[in-house]
């Protein structure tokens, strides 16, 4: 209960430093805490969190702007608008991905297994998946100029990396998508706007670091699970009489 109370309180302080942060969208952190609750909460309120987080990133995007006030007809588009919207489609598709490793608990409650947990995607297949929307993504991100967060998305096929049951894969999908957002900024359409692009790369150096938590949190999720399976392996060999 406390550290479900404790994470709780991470998105109030998120919220708090994305309304008092110009410029940097301090929101891409909730993708973190998302994942965090769905470990801590038995898995049941994947897709109420993301919901409450989509509203709470719209809600710190408002409140910012009504005490750093931007001038949107000074340009033709408000990428921050954007950039929070692909904020919400990263929030939501990952909790449509950690609400399907749920099913496959419930499928099998009584299974031993590791494998029994992500039941509901092969570890190749995810982890192809997994590659090929980091390529379309990374394409995207070269197409469009650095001030629209398109990385942002890397978030999903960071969280599919899970699925391949390896530490070592997660961590290499997610160096490799950090490497490739710093390759996309710097390879698509330049901004005329020197403080945009500024703001930019800042916003990706804080996205490196949203990845790399994840990672960490991914990786002890994984470490977790494997020690919890060869536990039960060890339970079962006693009751059988191996021991």
């Amino acid at each position: 209960m406390f550290r479900w109370a404790l994470v709780m309180l991470l998105p109030a302080f998120l919220l708090i430093a994305d309304v008092y942060t110009a410029y940097i969208n301090v929101a891409i952190f909730y993708c973190v805490v998302l994942v965090l609750a769905w470990r801590l909460d038995s898995f049941t309120r994947v897709w109420q969190l993301s919901f409450v987080f989509s509203g709470m990133v719209f809600v710190g995007y408002f409140a910012k702007y009504q005490i750093y006030p931007i001038d949107v007809a000074a340009h033709e588009f408000n990428f921050r608008f954007f950039n929070r919207g692909i904020l919400v489609v990263s929030l939501v598709a990952m909790a449509a991905l950690l609400s399907r490793a749920r099913r496959g608990v419930q499928t099998t409650p009584q299974a031993d297994e590791f494998d029994s947990l992500w039941v509901s995607l092969e570890p190749l297949f995810a982890v192809v998946c997994g590659f090929a929307l980091a390529v379309v993504i990374f394409i995207i991100d070269c197409s469009v100029v650095g001030t629209i967060n398109i990385p942002i998305l890397y978030a999903v096929p960071v969280l599919m990396s899970i699925w391949s049951r390896s530490v070592w894969v997660v961590w290499c999908v997610s160096l490799g998508v950090i490497a490739l957002s710093f390759i996309g900024l710097n390879v698509g359409p330049s901004s005329a706007n020197g403080a945009f692009i500024a703001n930019a790369t800042v916003n990706r150096m804080l996205w490196a670091g949203v990845v790399l938590a994840l990672a960490v949190v991914i990786s002890a999720l994984l470490a977790s699970e494997s020690q919890d399976n060869a536990m039960r392996r060890r339970s079962n060999l006693v009751r059988s009489g191996a021991y």
